[in-house]
């Protein structure tokens, strides 16, 4: 009897956007290789924020729930300059309650 044959996938690189492709290809059937150049994950960059579509993709992978539990919700959100000129004030409560979710921050070695 012949084998199926499974797609398969290359990913060069294992941050967030790779790891994340490679989750859902082998939800999606596919043998899954990912290449990363640094020999271990190190504690690099600050935190991140996860928007609500950040969220919603993460949780189409099954995997938001493990972020909640590291995160820290956000409700309000400042950009400024470096001189503290603000550029942005966007408080998301509304928003976020007609969407039924939350954004968050996490530290960025931790969601990965």
């Amino acid at each position: 009897m012949q084998e199926q044959s499974r797609n398969k996938a290359i990913i060069i690189g294992g941050g967030i956007g790779g790891i994340s492709a490679a989750i859902a290809l082998k939800r999606a059937g596919c043998d899954v290789t990912v290449f990363e150049r640094a020999p271990a994950i190190q504690e690099v960059g600050s935190g991140i924020p996860l928007w609500t579509n950040a969220l919603k993709g993460l949780q189409k992978l099954g995997v938001a729930n493990a972020f909640e539990a590291l995160g820290k919700a956000v409700n309000a959100f400042k950009a400024s300059t470096w001189q503290g000129d603000i550029l942005t004030d966007l408080t998301n409560e509304k928003r976020l309650q007609r969407l039924e979710t939350v954004s968050m921050t996490v530290h960025r070695a931790e969601l990965l």
